[in-house]
C-alpha cells in the first residue's frame, strides 16, 4: 500500500515540475521584454494600429494558451514581426 503511494506521488510530482516547466518560458519572456522596450517599434506611436495588433495577439493567445502560456508576448515580440503575429494573422485571413 505504501510502495503504490509513493510511486502516485512521485509520479504526480514529476508531472507537477513538467508542467511548471511548460508555464514558464524564461527565455522568450526575456526576448519579448526586450524587443518591447526597443526604441524603434513606430507602432506604439500610432494608437489605433497598435490596439488592432494587440488584439490580434490577445484573441491567438485566448485561443492558444493552453498550449503555451506565453504566446501573446511572443506574438507582440519584435515589434508584432514575429513568427507567431504572422501565425495569428492566418488564423484570421478571409479565404
Amino acid at each position: 500500500m505504501h510502495f503504490k503511494l509513493a510511486i502516485l506521488l512521485l509520479v504526480v510530482a514529476v508531472h507537477a515540475q513538467y508542467q511548471y516547466h511548460n508555464v514558464i518560458d524564461v527565455k522568450s519572456w526575456r526576448y519579448a521584454m526586450d524587443q518591447s522596450k526597443t526604441a524603434e517599434c513606430h507602432i506604439h506611436a500610432n494608437e489605433a494600429l497598435h490596439v488592432v495588433l494587440d488584439r490580434i495577439c490577445q484573441l491567438c493567445h485566448e485561443m492558444y494558451s493552453h498550449e503555451n502560456p506565453n504566446f501573446r508576448s511572443e506574438c507582440r515580440a519584435n515589434c508584432f514581426k514575429s513568427w507567431r503575429f504572422t501565425s495569428c494573422m492566418n488564423v484570421f485571413k478571409p479565404y
